[in-house]
């Protein structure tokens, strides 16, 4: 633009001068009292979205983390409990056959008892038998003969006898 075209809008060079002075002290005051402060307001409201969505960032990993570890303890959890389980089963089929084994240990005992007790019983009815025998024989050897026979003598020599039979036998 030149001089007569701005003469003929109606300004002077001195209004146009304090037009642009007055502009730029607004500009620079409104720059001073607006831009500044709205633009560290923008700048930490920015800063601040940043940190939100970097601590929710952090969060979600935090959050995969632990869904992570708590899955491997749930799993470690359950491979401890099935293997307490399979120790229970086993220790259960250990004590049933250590009972069944002492059951068995105290049959064969009780039956060798019975065993023993049955010979015994045997030995004494073979040895009750014996002595009603001999005391048979003496009363009938003391008929027979009709004298008296000591009786320690006969006896002594029915036993005999009878040892010698049941050796034949």
């Amino acid at each position: 633009m030149n001089g007569e075209e701005i003469e003929m809008i109606g300004i002077s060079w001195q209004q146009l001068a304090m037009i642009i002075a007055h502009v730029v002290v607004l500009f620079l005051l409104l720059r001073w009292l607006l831009y500044t402060p709205v633009s560290q307001l923008i700048e930490s409201r920015t800063r601040e979205i940043e940190e939100g969505l970097q601590l929710a960032e952090e969060n979600r990993q935090r959050q995969e983390q632990l869904n992570t570890e708590y899955g491997e303890k749930i799993q470690e959890a359950r491979e401890e409990a099935r293997k307490i389980v399979e120790k229970a089963y086993t220790q259960r089929d250990e004590l049933l056959k250590e009972a069944q084994k002492e059951a068995n240990q105290k049959k064969e005992e009780m039956l060798e008892k019975a065993r023993q007790e049955i010979e015994a019983e045997k030995e004494r009815a073979f040895s009750e038998m014996r002595e009603e025998i001999a005391s048979f024989s003496v009363a009938i050897a003391g008929r027979i003969l009709e004298k008296e026979i000591d009786e320690a003598s006969h006896k002594k020599l029915i036993e005999q006898y009878l040892d010698e039979v049941g050796r034949a036998s």
